[in-house]
């Protein structure tokens, strides 16, 4: 039986009845993150926030015909939903893919991007034009990127569609002593961008490494029963 709103409109029958001011109530929005994170089945990931992977081409890529840098075979894309919060950020990383993110719910998101070509910036994806946000933000492929949200409490929920779908192969972390000498023009605000999520416990090359383990680890978790999981 079709659900509420998926009831069929063909040449056999009427168009579903409109429903009378009233009579179903207004469109509800889940507005905690525990009720989101508890809906949608997102699990607590070391770089990108909470993620629950939605979508994994069946349809796969031969590495011959891929860009330079890749080892062997791809999905041609993946997809999934994540969440910022104020003590689960994206930290820095890049990827190979290109990516878009799509806002949902809740907060504005500040992104930090650091350019292949030495060029950075920040964006703001969110859902108020006319302050000159956006809800979609495309990421080129090899961009460095971290972020935070707009405001220091709340969260934001958003999704991410990525083509060439990525594999832990294509995800490298950020090393911000690295990065800084990269990009000096944007030290500082990398490092605004950092304080905000909190330093990393330890020494910063240690912590990273630890960092990298738990990634490793993180990925069969977050993406149970694919030899080759994804991850933004």
């Amino acid at each position: 039986m079709p659900g509420r709103y998926a009831e069929r409109i063909d040449g056999m029958g009427a168009a579903p009845s409109r429903a009378t001011p009233g009579e179903r109530g207004p469109t509800t929005i889940m507005t905690t993150a525990s009720a989101i994170m508890a809906t949608l089945g997102l699990k607590r990931h070391p770089t990108c926030g909470y993620v629950q992977e939605t979508y994994r081409s069946r349809h796969s890529l031969p590495a011959p015909s891929l860009p330079e840098g890749y080892e062997g075979p791809r999905p041609v894309g993946s997809a999934l939903y994540f969440m910022v919060t104020a003590d689960a950020h994206i930290v820095m990383h890049r990827i190979r893919s290109d990516q878009i993110y799509h806002h949902y719910l809740g907060d504005p998101l500040q992104v930090l991007l650091l350019y292949p070509d030495g060029t950075g910036e920040v964006r703001v994806v969110g859902p108020d034009l006319e302050a000159g946000m956006r809800p979609q933000l495309f990421i080129p492929g090899g961009t460095f990127h971290m972020s935070r949200l707009e405001h220091t409490k709340g969260f934001a929920l958003l999704g991410s569609s990525e083509w060439i779908g990525v594999e832990p192969p294509d995800v490298e972390l950020g090393d911000f002593e690295d990065l800084s000498r990269r990009y000096p023009a944007t030290r500082d605000v990398m490092m605004d961008f950092m304080a905000s999520a909190g330093p990393p416990s330890g020494p910063l090359r240690e912590a990273l490494r630890h960092r990298e383990a738990m990634l490793d680890e993180a990925l069969q978790e977050t993406f149970p029963g694919s030899d080759t999981p994804s991850i933004t």
